[in-house]
């Protein structure tokens, strides 16, 4: 992790080539490949089989394994390349862009279907648990948004992604205030991305379909939103181009987790203005 931290998210990195940039996101997953086929095979959280002996450690293992291969892909996340409707996006782009969202599906994966605190407890320091769902469900938040506008495929698998990822933090929420504002944040986001879904339904037919959930909103939908847009829930994030970054104190701790802004300074684009979604 602090190596994918220090090298792309240093001051000046997004400014290079992009060839610069994928090469060495490719690097660093090749190493993250290299780690994987060499841990013990008690550790080893690829279709295990064994006993529940180092559960534990396998599923810490597992959920910081695939957090920093959506730290490493990030970048191709919101390349142009990937947002011309119409077009096939490059082929080096999107492989880097899906291994960022299937990171932040298989840290989904690893929970169960219907939030369990106590086994969470078990399993996971209760400290870092917010951490990976935010990180999954802003990835996951952003590639709904680009599919609603460019009308890609397997909208409702990414959906229902976004709903496990909200049933926790609202299973969390009960008693942390931190994870409450999590799910506000998100479930605001959600609803705006569903609301502008139905104005692009009608240029994207084919979405329609593609979605679990119905997307009709009720007056009660549309007087949440409302009331979310207005809200005093607000996501504070280091501005780019300070001159300085929050990636390069000396005095990190190894155990450090950053939570980086929405839009990043590789973003060429973001799915749309989401303060204007639902308008």
């Amino acid at each position: 992790m602090r190596q994918a931290v220090d090298s792309l998210s240093s001051p000046g990195f997004a400014r290079r080539p992009w060839l610069t940039i994928y090469a060495a996101m490719i690097d660093l997953v090749h190493e993250t490949d290299e780690w994987l086929s060499g841990l013990a095979e008690a550790f080893s959280f690829k279709d295990h089989q064994g006993s529940g002996q180092f559960d534990r450690w396998r599923w810490g293992l597992a959920v910081r394994f695939y957090s920093v291969r959506i730290t490493i892909c990030r970048p191709s996340l919101c390349r142009s390349g990937r947002h011309r409707q119409g077009t096939e996006p490059s082929k080096d782009l999107q492989e880097t862009a899906d291994i960022c969202i299937d990171s932040a599906c298989q840290i989904l994966d690893l929970l169960p279907d219907i939030p369990d605190r106590i086994w969470l407890a078990e399993v996971s320091p209760w400290w870092c648990v917010l951490h990976y769902l935010m990180q999954s469900a802003t990835i996951l938040l952003i590639e709904l948004g680009y599919r609603i506008r460019t009308g890609a495929d397997q909208a409702a698998f990414i959906e229902s992604r976004i709903k496990k990822a909200l049933d926790w933090l609202s299973a969390l929420a009960a008693d942390d205030l931190a994870a409450e504002r999590a799910f506000k944040v998100c479930d605001s986001l959600h609803r705006r991305l569903l609301l502008r879904s139905i104005v692009e339904q009608d240029r994207v037919p084919r979405f329609s379909a593609a979605l679990s959930t119905k997307l009709i909103p009720s007056a009660d939908a549309l007087s949440l939103v409302s009331q979310a847009e207005h809200s005093s829930t607000h996501v504070s994030v280091v501005p780019h181009g300070t001159g300085k970054s929050a990636f390069m104190d000396s005095e990190m701790r190894n155990e450090t987790m950053f939570h980086p802004a929405l839009q990043t300074p590789y973003d060429q684009f973001m799915p749309y203005d989401l303060d204007r979604a639902w308008n």
